[in-house]
């Protein structure tokens, strides 16, 4: 040092002198290690609220299921139910009051609608022939049938078993029998009439069954000493020769 000093002037050393305390400045001012710079953390940022979150919202609290209380079914009286259709209608009957022994006749049994205006008339002019009106109910889904059937002892009857006809709506049915008589004097036939509803195929509805008529007539059969005509006249002829 004392060889620089003497080497150096005075401005020198005032230069010089500057430099070194401002190194010496530096050094201190400098930190002693530097640390690693902090990892950056991830900031979530806050949605900025809008309008719609500013206003107040309704909470809406649903009900129990059990607590609901369901509309109960109508009462069974208070649905319509379907109305049977009523239907009115004529039992005819038309059959012989007399008849000789061996000879054929015809009676006619009909169920016909009662309507206005309606004739009763025979088909043949020695014939009795009344009608009574029956009331017939329809039953929704029910198929109705009329079977009918003529008995007598004292006749020959074809055909000799019960007939059964569909009845339709507001159309006739007509029944027709042959009787012949077996012996004369006063003879007795019974009709009867039976209306069967049939429920249609599957159903559990039972089928029903109804007598409308049950009726006797009576004929008188006549008879020469209780032959037939034929024979009467067979007689008769060999009386004359």
């Amino acid at each position: 040092m004392r060889r620089l000093k003497k080497h150096l002037t005075r401005p020198q050393n005032l230069v010089v002198l500057s430099i070194l305390v401002s190194a010496g400045i530096l050094f201190a001012c400098q930190p002693a290690a530097t640390e690693p710079p902090p990892s950056p953390t991830a900031v979530t940022a806050r949605p900025e609220p809008t309008e719609a979150a500013e206003q107040p919202t309704t909470e809406i609290t649903s009900i129990p299921p059990a607590t609901l209380q369901p509309t109960p079914p109508p009462l069974a009286t208070s649905l319509p139910l379907p109305t049977p259709v009523v239907e009115t209608r004529l039992i005819e009957l038309e059959w012989p009051t007399t008849m000789r022994l061996g000879d054929s006749d015809v009676v006619r049994l009909a169920l016909v609608p009662d309507e206005e205006g309606y004739r009763l008339l025979a088909e043949f002019p020695d014939h009795e022939v009344e009608s009574d009106p029956i009331t017939i109910d329809r039953p929704a889904g029910y198929a109705l049938y009329a079977s009918a059937r003529m008995d007598g002892v004292g006749f020959e009857i074809s055909p000799d078993l019960e007939l059964e006809r569909y009845l339709p709506p507001e159309e006739a049915v007509i029944w027709r029998w042959t009787i012949t008589p077996r012996r004369p004097g006063q003879q007795r036939l019974s009709v009867a009439v039976r209306l069967r509803w049939r429920p249609p195929e599957g159903s559990a509805e039972p089928a029903r069954e109804s007598m409308v008529l049950s009726k006797a007539l009576d004929l008188q059969v006549v008879s020469f000493l209780g032959m037939t005509q034929s024979q009467a006249m067979r007689v008769g002829f060999f009386g004359l020769i």
